[in-house]
């Protein structure tokens, strides 16, 4: 059976509806408890496939750490760790998941306790 142009067009206003869950995300559930005690606000229907800003945790020796978010639609974090104690930046990305899988790992480098150093690469 043919279909009528609105017909179509009602399924492709579907397919980038809001409610779609490949084309919005939203705060994980388990992320939920993490984000009060970091005083971040979630994020509800925000696109995929672009960088959104979370937010900013600033910790008590004044190392700020902005976090960012990309949803593909699974979760792509990205950190820019300011230490004012070191006079540096540590940028830090990582795979999909939640951010509670990967906060221990960041609050661990913005404490001065996990020291991460680029090293370049060689020809041999």
């Amino acid at each position: 059976m043919k279909k009528s142009n609105s017909e179509k067009k009602k399924e492709a206003d579907s397919s980038s509806a809001p409610g779609n869950s490949f084309n919005k995300a939203s705060t994980c559930s388990t992320d939920r408890a993490l984000f009060r005690a970091l005083a971040l606000s979630p994020f509800t229907d925000i696109p995929t496939g672009a960088d959104y800003f979370v937010g900013e945790v600033k910790f008590t020796n004044e190392t700020v750490v902005k976090i960012w978010v990309c949803p593909m639609p699974a979760l792509f974090w990205k950190f820019e760790i300011s230490s004012t104690e070191t006079n540096k930046t540590t940028m830090v990305s990582t795979g999909s998941g939640a951010l509670e899988n990967f906060w221990q790992a960041i609050r661990l480098i913005a404490e001065g306790m996990l020291v991460v150093d680029s090293v370049q690469q060689t020809d041999l």
